[in-house]
C-alpha cells in the first residue's frame, strides 16, 4: 500500500461519512493542494495525546481515506472542504 498523507484531529472520520474541515495551517494547505492537483486521498486519524495545533501529537495507528468532494475559498481566509 502506498503512504499517504495524514491529518490528525480530535475526531474521527467513520467510512462512508461527510466530514467539513477548515483548513488554515499552511503544512495543511499544502497537503490538500497536492490532494486537489493530484486528485488523491489523504488519511484523517484520532490523535491519542497532543493537540491539533502545534504538531506535538500521538496518533493512533488506525485512521480513515478520506477524499475531497467538494472545497472553497471561504471569506474568512480558510479553506473549507468536504
Amino acid at each position: 500500500m502506498a503512504d499517504i498523507p495524514l491529518f490528525p484531529l480530535k475526531t474521527v472520520l467513520l467510512p462512508g461519512n461527510r466530514l467539513a474541515l477548515k483548513i488554515f495551517e499552511p503544512r495543511y494547505l499544502d497537503m490538500i493542494a497536492d490532494c486537489l492537483r493530484e486528485n488523491s486521498c489523504f488519511g484523517v486519524v484520532l490523535i491519542h495525546k497532543g493537540e491539533e495545533i502545534r504538531g506535538n501529537t500521538d496518533i493512533y495507528s488506525i485512521g480513515t481515506t478520506a477524499t475531497i468532494s467538494d472545497w472553497e475559498h471561504r471569506a474568512d481566509g480558510l479553506l473549507g472542504i468536504t
